[in-house]
């Protein structure tokens, strides 16, 4: 949105990524311009006025950049454009929406969130999955425009899936999360059986209960990796869950990355790719990933226990 950054959107990134474990998220930020509240990021012109139909100053040169660069993450991770989903708030929403309708592919859904969506277009354009979110109070963004948004989407062809929420704002509410992320779960799942592939969240398979280690020793091997990745795993020694949560803190401010940390051609078994993908979205060890894998043997839980320590 207008003056947010995507440092700004890392906690709703990391909010919509629970349960989405092998889903990248990419929150993108704006040149920074004058408008209406000042200077800040802004994809587009909020300050003239527009007619009807006329695109704002900039929108266009901020939707080619999108494409750019969601055409470099297609080359990059070897993807066809149904993997890719946009998510928009208000203004961020208005991009995203021209953008997917514009785009020479067509991508897997678009979520818009208290927007007033796509500008008015002529010609033919793609006929995106939309999701469509608003809440009844939002001051900024009126619901009528929400609805006019709808309307003009399905005049486009598109199948636009709508929600008011009562009581909510020019903001994004817990429960609308809640929608967001089951409805990028269902978009990712329609495009694996469209491709006729297995689905990318898929639980890792059962692990041998002998090889589970309870939480303190966990602890103590992740605070050793910590500080000495390359030495082997201690024996069990006495350490204090205070000692193993200062090293865990130690660990995520260390600058540990999949960049730093993971050989080029590492080779992971099918059960572990979960993991990298917990490296990518969470900056956090590949070790300490799949220690807390043997121990829970579930990804969600995995994901938690590493958070909260």
């Amino acid at each position: 949105g207008l003056l947010q950054s995507g440092q700004m959107m890392e906690r709703l990134a990391r909010d919509l990524s629970r349960g989405l474990p092998s889903t990248r998220f990419v929150a993108p930020t704006a040149r920074s311009i004058s408008s209406i509240f000042g200077l800040g990021p802004a994809w587009f012109d909020t300050i003239k006025h527009y007619s009807r139909g006329d695109l704002p100053d900039g929108m266009e040169t901020s939707s080619n950049e999108l494409i750019d660069f969601v055409e470099s993450e297609m080359k990059l991770f070897q993807l066809g454009p149904s993997r890719f989903l946009f998510v928009g708030f208000s203004a961020g929403g208005s991009l995203a929406a021209f953008t997917a309708l514009r785009a020479p592919w067509q991508i897997g859904g678009l979520a818009l969130l208290g927007t007033h969506g796509p500008p008015q277009l002529s010609g033919k354009v793609q006929t995106v999955p939309t999701l469509q979110c608003h809440g009844a109070t939002d001051g900024m963004v009126k619901a009528n425009a929400a609805l006019e948004s709808v309307e003009r989407l399905r005049q486009y062809g598109c199948e636009v899936q709508f929600s008011t929420y009562e009581g909510v704002g020019h903001t994004i509410s817990e429960d609308m999360l809640l929608e967001v992320r089951n409805w990028i779960k269902s978009r990712l799942q329609i495009c694996d059986a469209m491709n006729g592939k297995e689905p990318h969240d898929a639980k890792p398979a059962p692990l041998d209960p002998d090889s589970m280690i309870d939480e303190d020793e966990l602890r103590r091997h992740v605070s050793h990796m910590s500080t000495s990745p390359s030495d082997p795993l201690p024996s069990s020694s006495p350490a204090s869950s205070s000692d193993a949560d200062v090293a865990v803190s130690r660990c995520q401010e260390s600058g540990w990355s999949s960049s730093t940390d993971t050989p080029r051609g590492f080779a992971i078994q099918t059960t572990e790719a979960d993991l990298m993908a917990l490296l990518l979205a969470y900056d956090l060890p590949l070790a300490a990933c799949q220690v807390t894998l043997t121990r829970f043997g579930d990804i969600d839980k995995c994901l938690e226990f590493l958070l909260d320590s």
